[in-house]
């Protein structure tokens, strides 16, 4: 794992993802990032991502 400092305005370029990530803002604990990628680059919170594969993975109801 890659980790950087940012301040406010700064941006991590993604090059072969043509993606770069902004910090938009700090309030507290909380950091807003800004990602840029092209349509056919997915962007997700792990979070998320990580709930909708456990879904797919589990058979649809009508399938049991």
């Amino acid at each position: 794992m890659l980790v950087l400092t940012c301040k406010i305005g700064e941006r991590v370029v993604l090059p072969g993802l043509e993606a770069q990530i902004a910090v938009l803002s700090i309030k507290g604990k909380a950091v807003r990032l800004g990602v840029e990628a092209p349509l056919e680059v997915t962007v997700h919170r792990a979070e998320v991502w990580n709930r909708a594969a456990r879904e797919m993975s589990v058979p649809a109801a009508s399938e049991r």
